[in-house]
């Protein structure tokens, strides 16, 4: 779990097998398959709900149990998942300097002097 690109399948699948591992009864009791959970976790990944799984795995980790490890590297690995997404001010200002750069030196087209991509076929 080192890849610096987590993809939601990878976190999703983490979880779900997690929360069966520590507590199957309790998880089989919330849904009706492992394929359901592993979907139900996904769906709420991909909509940004995060905190419930945090608190979740911050619990076992404060525990210092024999699951306090696996719940501090899901944590890690969430933590680089939501981050990935994210850039900060300085590359954003940077690449919108590059694309007004890029912008102001490209010729515009003349008036009139567009050519449909049907007609340049003729």
């Amino acid at each position: 779990m080192n890849n610096e690109n987590v993809i939601v399948d990878e976190l999703a699948a983490g979880l779900d097998q997690f929360g069966y591992d520590f507590d199957p009864y309790g998880y089989m009791d919330e849904v009706s398959s492992r394929e359901e959970g592993f979907a139900q976790i996904k769906g709420e990944l991909l909509k940004g709900n995060f905190s419930g799984y945090r608190d979740y795995l911050q619990e076992v980790v404060e525990e210092e149990g024999e699951f306090a490890p696996e719940a501090a590297d899901l944590l890690d690995l969430m933590d680089r998942y939501e981050k990935q997404g994210k850039i900060s001010v300085q590359q954003k200002q940077s690449i919108l300097d590059r694309i007004d750069e890029i912008s102001k030196n490209k010729p515009a087209p003349e008036k009139g002097k567009l050519i449909s991509s049907k007609e340049e076929v003729r």
